[in-house]
């Protein structure tokens, strides 16, 4: 029992009704502070209970992580047989003996993603292999589970590595999924991985010692999320978030100008056109990868960025038309003039 002094918890009526005693004291029983314990215990269930449903409902429909992991944006072409490294479906960094093609997913009976990359060596012998960086903030003592599906009917051949590295130069070592069986079946690709000491991670497609150049390695459904399981449905992430996060990386901005016109047989040997880009954001400072000239029709032309001023990683920028040209009429050309930011 406890006794306090405070406000009148009872007041007692007399008989004839018409006074109340207001007692000095009142008294609350152990049956409150019980109440209140109790109604304490209760929340904290509740809230670990939460926890647990929030836990369940990101291993049922967990958060993908990667973006492009459905391979749905191409924005450099759906085709690379060339012997140099460079990028595929954005974000996706092909090794200079890949040979890298967007397929179609409708001949695998699981696949969520309406494309998939195909991947295989120009060469006997050689691991071709596409990379995705992947960075989600600081990552030292989480574990990813990376996934994703391939099909191959070469054994021992097809594979996902998962390389943890420091900076953008220090590796700290590899993890591997198993190998297809060879099968040409969909099978499903798995890497689990605590990370120790790195800073970013890097996924990697393997197509690896071929005993032939014929095959591909086909890949769909890449999936990184935060933790041991992976649901093996795959979750895509909205395209527009996709299209948003690749084009910070590289873009094809078409640029308008307008040409001429020309009074009659008057002649122009040389016009300088200027066109003023809008402002784009970039992950890092960019650089100006190509100018397309294939739009223009007519009198030959050469085109050249003469302003690339950049400003906290935006950038402005005009084109430089230069041309000998006999009498046309105004024209409304576009020019496609590519940005390129790097990792």
């Amino acid at each position: 029992m406890s006794t306090n002094t405070g406000p009148p918890l009872n007041l007692t009526k007399h008989d004839r009704g018409e006074n109340y005693d207001i007692p000095s004291t009142y008294t609350f029983s152990s049956d409150v502070f019980n109440i209140d314990s109790s109604i304490k215990t209760q929340k904290n269930t509740i809230d670990s209970n939460k926890t647990s449903l929030d836990s369940l409902v990101n291993t049922i429909f967990p958060t993908n992580l990667l973006y492009n992991g459905g391979f749905s944006i191409w924005t450099r072409g759906t085709s690379f047989t060339d012997s140099s490294a460079g990028f595929t479906a954005d974000l996706w960094y092909k090794s200079s003996s890949a040979e890298v093609l967007r397929v179609s997913t409708s001949g695998f009976s699981n696949a969520v993603s309406k494309y998939a990359l195909a991947l295989k060596s120009s060469e006997v012998g050689n691991t071709a292999s596409v990379a995705n960086r992947f960075d989600n903030g600081r990552l030292i003592n989480r574990t990813f589970t990376i996934a994703c599906y391939a099909s191959s009917n070469l054994p021992n051949t097809t594979r996902i590595g998962v390389e943890e590295l420091v900076q953008t130069s220090t590796s700290l070592g590899f993890t591997y999924s198993q190998y297809h069986s060879g099968s040409s079946s969909p099978e499903r690709l798995l890497v689990t991985l605590t990370v120790t000491n790195g800073s970013f991670l890097k996924i990697y497609l393997l197509h690896e010692n071929p005993t032939e150049t014929l095959s591909y390695s086909y890949f769909w459904d890449v999936t990184v999320v935060e933790g041991l399981f992976s649901s093996p449905d795959f979750i895509p992430r909205p395209y527009i978030e996709d299209l948003v996060y690749c084009r910070r990386f590289y873009k094809k901005i078409p640029i308008v100008y307008v040409d001429g016109p020309l009074l009659a047989n008057k002649k122009r040997t040389s016009s300088t056109i200027r066109a003023l880009g809008y402002m784009d954001r970039f992950q890092n400072n960019p650089t100006v990868a190509s100018v397309n000239t294939t739009a223009l029709s007519g009198p030959p032309a050469s085109y050249s960025i003469i302003d690339n001023s950049i400003n906290d990683y935006s950038v402005t920028y005009e084109v430089s038309h230069t041309s000998d040209v006999v009498d046309h009429q105004s024209n409304t050309k576009f020019i496609d003039v590519v940005f390129e930011s790097s990792e």
